[in-house]
């Protein structure tokens, strides 16, 4: 009677699972993190015979079928119970106290990227550095703090004994004091202001900053922006208020063991804040470059309040768009002619990010300055080459008392512009046309380079030959 009655029961729950992905008779939550996706495959002759469809329709059905997102956290659930074993890149620590892999890879140094890497990384900042404050550009490095290091305490004893002096934020700061580039230290801040705080500064199953963090480090960043520039920007005030209400990332890695039991959280805020400003006070114009510790302070519109623009490129790929103006991706701007808007720029990234300060900003800058000064001497040989522009050359030198090659940069400058504007219009083109990009990302594959590289001279192929 018993096997009778649990082949019924499994019976059910098939036809049920199955009735649930045809129908959606339930409204079913999905899974939190990343999840694999696989496109139900269409069949052909090859692929049956090769046996390529019914490995990727087997595995469709695997990732699709009606209960499944049920009977992955029932499991996730028992193993989390029975055994304290957590699926997904989350740590548990004591009291239930969470932690994520790429972070504590940070702290026990198994990420390090060594020595010489990491004064490259640091030189090359001291250079953007001094490019932009050509421009009355002030570039600044935040270094966001982690939790790994906030509560060492609460960390399994298996990664404490590994706790490493050879990691990416003692190289960072070592380095850093030595090329004397703007830094703001907030991992040593917050450890300092730990225990005289009157709410823990991260959340106990959250990886990012809580929002008492992220008003700390909000206000601890505008400071440092006014002793720099010597001005004074809208000041800010805050009042926290505690909040019985999961908010944000204070619980994104509980999110991530996708089970059905709610960990008890720590004390948790709930930010209000006020914006004061009078005649004295400055507005800056201010890009940010970070990952996602940014998100908290950009979803609460703290620093839109404070600065006279805010813009974010989220990982120096995607843009955060400004308002009435947008543009999908960073490698589709004249890059150059966009950082001169900005009176601020500041790099922030997370430990799990400590080994690509700026997240390939820098890089990207000194390529496009490079690239620019490419393009500057080809136009400076056409003009040579041209007795009208060689007559302009003279005339200009002549009328403002300055130089051949002053006359030829101020000439040529424009010129340089237009090319990358018409370059940057080409890349748009290609993410617009399915075609084009498809034949991008096979050429990227077979030559084994970025995307954005393959786009960026097939660009300037396009426009070459157009000029033609």
């Amino acid at each position: 009677m018993k096997k009778k009655t649990l082949f019924i029961l499994l019976l059910f729950l098939l036809c049920l699972s199955w009735l649930q992905s045809k129908l959606s008779i339930f409204n079913i939550p999905p899974l939190s993190g990343v999840v694999e996706s696989t496109e139900k495959p269409t069949i052909d002759f090859k692929s049956w015979w090769d046996g390529n469809f019914q490995t990727k329709y087997s595995k469709h059905e695997d990732e699709t079928f009606g209960l499944r997102n049920i009977f992955i956290k029932i499991y996730n659930q028992f193993d989390y119970t029975l055994f304290k074993k957590p699926h997904g890149e989350v740590v548990i620590g004591k009291h239930d106290y969470l932690f994520q892999g790429n972070h504590i890879n940070e702290m026990t140094g198994w990420n390090y990227i060594g020595d010489e890497a990491m004064k490259l990384i640091i030189k090359n900042i001291h250079t953007a550095e001094k490019y932009l404050n050509k421009n009355n550009t002030l570039l600044l490095t935040v270094i966001a703090p982690g939790k790994t290091d906030y509560y060492k305490e609460y960390m399994p004893e298996f990664y404490t004994k590994r706790i490493s002096n050879y990691r990416n934020y003692t190289a960072i700061i070592k380095y850093s004091k030595e090329e004397k580039i703007r830094i703001l230290d907030l991992n040593k801040l917050f450890l300092q202001m730990k225990d005289t705080c009157t709410y823990p500064l991260f959340p106990k199953q959250g990886i990012h900053w809580n929002y008492y963090g992220m008003a700390i480090a909000s206000d601890t960043i505008i400071k440092y922006i006014e002793t720099e520039n010597k001005i004074n920007l809208p000041k800010i005030s805050w009042t926290m208020e505690l909040s019985e209400t999961i908010k944000g990332t204070d619980y994104d890695l509980g999110d991530l063991l996708n089970i059905y039991q709610k960990l008890l959280p720590d004390k948790m805020v709930s930010p209000n804040f006020k914006i004061t400003e009078d005649s004295t006070t400055a507005k800056l114009r201010l890009l940010v470059i970070g990952d996602s510790f940014y998100w908290s302070i950009y979803n609460q519109g703290v620093f839109k309040n404070v600065f006279k623009n805010e813009t974010f490129y989220y990982y120096c790929s995607s843009i955060i768009p400004k308002e009435g103006k947008a543009s999908p991706f960073v490698s589709d701007l004249n890059f150059l002619k966009e950082i001169k808007n900005y009176d601020v720029i500041i790099l922030l990234q997370s430990s799990g990010n400590y080994g690509n300060p700026g997240v390939n900003f820098i890089q990207t800058l000194l390529n496009e300055i490079a690239r620019y000064d490419i393009l500057y001497n080809i136009e400076k040989q056409k003009i040579l080459n041209n007795k009208l522009f060689l007559k302009r050359v003279e005339e200009l030198s002549s009328n403002l008392n300055i130089s051949q090659d002053s006359s030829i940069a101020f000439l040529s400058d424009s010129l340089t512009e237009v090319i990358l504007d018409e370059i940057s219009k080409i890349k748009i083109q290609m993410r617009q046309n399915p075609e084009w990009m498809e034949y991008i990302i096979q050429k990227s594959e077979q030559q084994k380079k970025p995307v954005d590289q393959i786009m960026q001279a097939d660009a300037e192929w396009t426009y070459k030959k157009n000029i033609k």
